[in-house]
């Protein structure tokens, strides 16, 4: 195993960003950000792949999919994997019931395998969040892993039998029995979305960031584990229609060329990583 791991993943939200999670279906300014993912950010960030010659993972709502079923092709044709992202960019939580909430992801499947012909593996929930249901949607629908919570910094881990989103509040909490399931956790910190973009709704949110403190914080972030951990895994999250932009997009190639040049660094699938990790869990962290 190398020193080190980075699993590069993007969330390919296009259009569904706005219309499904800011309630944003007439406003064509807000739109039209996500169409620049499509048509500038997308080919900039698969461009940069191709330089580097590194593979991505794309969580892609089905909703994109079948919107922009061209683009999401060339994604899969020039070497990268696209994973559940659900169908509607929406919050788990805002699903009046488990069947509603089962039916969007297998809605999502059924796009991707359409597209890809490979059904996905692995899912995040497009907010992060998951409902009292989500856990055991995953497992019925066969995924291998998962991509939403935050357990861990530097490392998979395996998800327990906990009650997700039912945790009681006048008892202690006790944890439950781990599963198969690979929990890949990701860091808030280390999403560029909610750092560069402006955003109308409550909260109001002016995101113009310094990309060079933002990928600081990258640098920072990597070299520790590189030079504390055993085989750590660190993986950023971002969006071709903000990292895509210019200069984000620079300073971005400037940190991974700078984790490419540290010794026994390896640039990994997600899927791969799952795979890795079920298989070992000693191969990580």
């Amino acid at each position: 195993m190398p020193e080190a791991t980075v699993a590069l993943n993007y969330g390919f939200d296009t259009v569904a960003t706005w219309i499904h999670g800011f309630d944003s279906p007439d406003k064509p300014s807000r739109i039209s950000r996500g169409l620049f993912g499509v048509d500038v950010g997308l080919p900039r960030i698969l461009d940069l792949h191709d330089r580097l010659d590194v593979p991505g993972t794309f969580f892609t709502p089905g909703y994109t999919v079948e919107s922009f079923p061209e683009e999401t092709g060339e994604i899969i044709d020039r070497g990268h994997e696209i994973q559940c992202h659900g169908w509607k960019h929406q919050s788990a939580l805002e699903f009046d019931s488990r069947e509603a909430e089962r039916a969007d992801i297998e809605r999502a499947l059924s796009a991707v395998e359409a597209l890809a012909g490979e059904r996905p593996t692995g899912y995040r929930s497009p907010t992060g969040d998951f409902s009292e249901w989500t856990f055991d949607i995953l497992r019925e629908l066969g995924f291998e892993f998962d991509s939403s919570l935050l357990g861990r910094d530097f490392e998979p881990y395996f998800l327990r039998e906990d009650s997700f989103g039912t945790a009681p509040v006048d008892e202690p909490f006790e944890r439950g029995e781990p599963t198969g399931m690979v929990e890949i956790p990701f860091k808030w910190l280390y999403t560029e979305f909610t750092y560069f973009t402006h955003i109308w709704s409550d909260p109001y949110r002016v995101g113009y960031g310094d990309e060079q403190a933002f990928f600081r914080r990258w640098r920072q972030s990597f070299d520790w584990m590189y030079e504390h951990m055993d085989n750590g895994l660190f993986m950023p999250i971002l969006h071709p229609q903000v990292s895509g932009q210019i200069p984000i997009l620079q300073a971005y190639e400037g940190f991974l060329e700078h984790a490419a040049s540290r010794e026994d660094v390896a640039f990994k699938r997600m899927s791969t990583v799952a795979e890795e990790f079920a298989a070992d869990p000693s191969s990580y962290g």
